[in-house]
């Protein structure tokens, strides 16, 4: 990833003070492992701050140690709960080096999570991360699984602390949220029970929904889009062809940082991989066709698409916010319905 500024660290420090005006000393102490400051080297955007600006463009980085932290505080914010608060904080210790780019190298463009099958080992695996859940008399099944609180994670479209935590970064880092934004947002949920019977972050106001409903629609349209879905696929392609040439394994992705992946394929002296990696960060237009393009990097793929559709109190009721906005629910209806079609870049096929 690339190096974090000066404004993105304090930028990070700010969000998690809106988070939690309190960090509690287990997490402090956790974040301080090995396995967990592995994190730090992944950033939060799956390789595309490689990416020409002109294609897209992140104001801010983040890695997936920061959005980890801020999803623990959440948690913590709303719980006051050790367990959920930790598995929050563990969520994405398997992560690998591009993040949901190897999601994509696995094939799992739909639920982008064979990533998280090897958390319970990493965290059984960690001595110094068992040591302190021993301190607060934890077990490692206590929080292996953050799925089994709904406060941090529960199913899509509801709304979780990391849809939550990763539609307020990708505001800041997409489209310019400033943090008046987020306090008076964030500050506008409360915890209520859901159509299901289970607890979940649900808003005061039908303003604040409707503010967070549609920046979390365009996020999920950006991480969907043509663009999105070009630059994984093609940095797949790269990986692959690195991990063909024996220039790197499977295995780098849970131990090397991306810089170092990225000085392997520099140092290779592989001329298809080297123009490879130069196209990846110079490109700068998509396009599109309803058949594949013969001879030019061409692809069809369908992949995940994020969006949350809030509870909002009404009186003595929850309702969700497509229920009160029809033209918030034409949105979700026509993203949803958005074929995938042929894409391609002007990268010729050997």
């Amino acid at each position: 990833m690339r190096a974090l500024t000066k404004e993105d660290r304090e930028l990070i420090e700010r969000v998690h003070k809106i988070y939690s005006e309190e960090e509690p000393a287990f997490i402090t102490r956790l974040k301080k492992t090995p396995a967990l400051l592995r994190l730090n080297e992944i950033g939060q955007n799956c390789g595309f701050d490689y990416l020409n600006p002109k294609l897209i463009t992140y104001q801010y980085n983040t890695t997936r140690f920061d959005h980890s932290v801020g999803c623990a505080l959440i948690v913590w914010h709303f719980t006051k709960d050790i367990k959920q608060s930790v598995a929050a904080l563990f969520h994405d210790i398997s992560t690998p080096t591009f993040s949901h780019v190897i999601d994509f190298l696995k094939k799992d463009y739909l639920n982008q999570e064979s990533t998280e099958a090897p958390t319970r080992c990493i965290i059984e695996e960690s001595k110094e991360i068992r040591e302190i859940l021993k301190d607060y008399h934890l077990e490692v099944s206590d929080v292996c699984d953050y799925k089994k609180y709904p406060v941090a994670d529960n199913p899509s479209p509801q709304l979780s602390s990391d849809r939550l935590e990763y539609t307020y970064l990708s505001g800041y880092m997409l489209f310019h949220k400033e943090d008046a934004f987020l306090r008076e947002n964030y500050q506008d949920i409360t915890i209520a029970t859901n159509e299901q019977g289970v607890p979940e972050m649900c808003f005061r106001t039908v303003k604040q929904a409707k503010e967070f409903a549609n920046l979390a629609l365009s996020v999920g349209k950006t991480f969907a889009s043509d663009e999105c879905k070009m630059a994984g696929e093609f940095l797949v392609r790269i990986l692959k062809k690195a991990i063909f040439l024996k220039i790197i394994c499977e295995a780098d992705f849970m131990r090397d940082s991306e810089t170092k992946i990225i000085e392997k394929i520099k140092n290779s002296k592989n001329r298809e991989l080297l123009n490879m990696w130069d196209f990846y960060t110079k490109f700068d237009r998509v396009y599109w066709s309803h058949t594949p393009v013969l001879g030019y990097f061409s692809i069809r793929l369908e992949t995940k698409k994020r969006y949350v559709n809030p509870l909002v109190l009404q009186g003595e009721k929850r309702v969700r916010y497509s229920e009160i906005s029809v033209d918030f629910k034409k949105s979700v209806d026509a993203f949803l319905k958005e074929d995938a079609h042929y894409i391609y870049v002007d990268y010729k096929m050997n």
